[in-house]
């Protein structure tokens, strides 16, 4: 993990002051985003139900915010008891998907190996009745981190591709080492993990960050997007940006902002939250050589990143975890904590102990920099004036 990466344990006092302090700078109150993150992790691993979520914080969102669209609002009711369709912009159309992946008891590969990769959302509408309100369709990666030879085009890519900043590294390679006295380099490909049960959507109060019904993309509708940043202190995983550069030095991205009805594609503008989208540019083009592809999958030149519906056994990810991993293992990120990953990697987990050590090099190749502004520098690669 990385220097401006989240401590682990949400209950320490580590914790707490690393989230204060992300939030203090942005003027929104800090307290209640240290408490909205905190308890948007607990409601993931099934500590906290949505409704006691939204009841504890309701009054002091709608007074910081003067609006509450959390995702954990309660549905609309017509007058017989019956749900109402979403409403677009209430969070109420996004809850669909999550709810029935956890009224499935959606499971991981960490646990199960490939065969929880069937366990879909397809299956999960069909045991609920609810095959309308989720899509069946899953995006998602199957990341060999065996493969991976840290040459960080992934990272290069991506940001040419979404016309991304320098410092705004979405696609992040981080090196490690275990705790077993040996000398084995070992790196881990982290992009966003698009999780079906998002933290990041539970705590924000303007339902900016949402998940697409139609693919189970976790986007940012940057015209909604306060930059509160309590999506980035909800976040186990550290894939969460502001956006600090001026509007000339960002936004050189040269698609369609729009995808749907939402602003949500490309760069995020000054003071919004920006993290890496799947391409969803790419999945909403009208060229159909662009759709099903990601930017970092294309330049990848060891086939370690297969990007495609997790639900779909002829996918890329499918094929790859079905016929390419010799017997490797497989896991999903930090699984424990609830969030359900739509990630899996191959190759072995790091674990607790594991420390992330200076590399791997090539940021001056690429002009990729780990000086943020407003923000403590990330650790993915060597620079010879490093403390």
């Amino acid at each position: 993990m990385s220097t401006s990466d989240p401590p682990d344990d949400i209950e320490s006092e580590a914790w707490e002051q690393w989230a204060t302090d992300v939030v203090e700078g942005t003027g929104f109150d800090a307290d209640l985003g240290v408490g909205l993150a905190r308890d948007a992790q607990r409601v993931a691993r099934g500590e906290m139900s949505e409704t006691e979520y939204q009841a504890k914080y309701h009054d002091d969102v709608l007074e910081e915010f003067g609006v509450d669209d959390r995702p954990t609002a309660p549905e609309p009711q017509a007058a017989d008891g019956s749900p109402l369709p979403g409403v677009p912009g209430t969070g109420n159309g996004e809850r669909s998907r999550r709810s029935v992946m956890k009224t499935a008891g959606a499971v991981g590969l960490g646990a199960l190996g490939l065969s929880a990769v069937q366990q879909s959302t397809r299956s999960a509408a069909t045991q609920t009745g609810d095959d309308e309100s989720a899509s069946d369709v899953q995006m998602g990666m199957a990341i060999n981190t065996d493969r991976c030879i840290a040459c960080l085009q992934c990272m290069d890519a991506c940001n040419e591709e979404n016309g991304n900043p320098a410092e705004s590294l979405w696609m992040a390679v981080l090196r490690y080492e275990e705790d077993d006295y040996t000398d084995n380099e070992e790196y881990l490909t982290r992009p966003c993990q698009h999780c079906s049960d998002a933290p990041c959507e539970t705590a924000c109060p303007t339902n900016a960050r949402y998940t697409r019904e139609k693919d189970g993309i976790v986007l940012t509708d940057y015209d909604q997007c306060t930059g509160c940043r309590y999506c980035e202190v909800a976040c186990p995983y550290g894939v969460n940006y502001l956006e600090w550069a001026e509007p000339d030095e960002a936004n050189s991205f040269e698609g369609d902002t729009q995808v749907g009805d939402r602003t949500a594609a490309g760069s995020a503008p000054q003071g919004t939250m920006g993290k890496c989208t799947f391409c969803a540019h790419r999945q909403d083009s009208d060229d159909e050589a662009l759709q099903g592809t990601t930017a970092c999958e294309d330049v990848c030149p060891v086939d370690a990143i297969h990007f495609g519906d997790m639900n779909d056994e002829s996918s890329a990810p499918r094929q790859h975890l079905a016929n390419d991993i010799d017997g490797q293992p497989t896991y999903k990120l930090l699984e424990e904590k609830g969030t359900e990953p739509n990630i899996v990697y191959v190759g072995n987990e790091p674990s607790a102990t594991a420390t992330q050590v200076d590399g791997p090099t090539g940021e001056d190749e690429f002009d990729l920099v780990r000086e943020r502004h407003g923000r403590n520098e990330i650790d993915l690669g060597s620079n010879e004036d490093d403390d």
